[in-house]
């Protein structure tokens, strides 16, 4: 899924700086409706480009509770959090 350039089952982000944490969240949105009905997870890349190359995002206590954060503050289905 790293390599495939174009899916509506993965979000590749070069990292969680600038309006990615938002992007992330509207993604993780999308797959859980699910509006065409594929029945397949989604999946988020952090520290991968676009191209599906790996970004060498260093693996951080910081970077991990980023990522814990997005999926315990309740704005996942929001466009952009308070």
């Amino acid at each position: 899924m790293l390599g495939d350039l174009e899916s509506e089952f993965a979000e590749r982000r070069e990292s969680l700086r600038g309006d990615a944490p938002r992007k992330i969240r509207q993604a993780v949105c999308a797959f859980a409706n699910d509006l065409p009905g594929h029945k397949r997870p989604g999946v988020v890349f952090v520290g991968a480009n676009d191209a599906g190359e790996p970004t060498g995002l260093e693996i951080t206590d910081s970077l991990l509770r980023q990522l814990a954060d997005i999926k315990t503050d309740g704005n996942t289905g929001r466009a952009s959090p308070e």
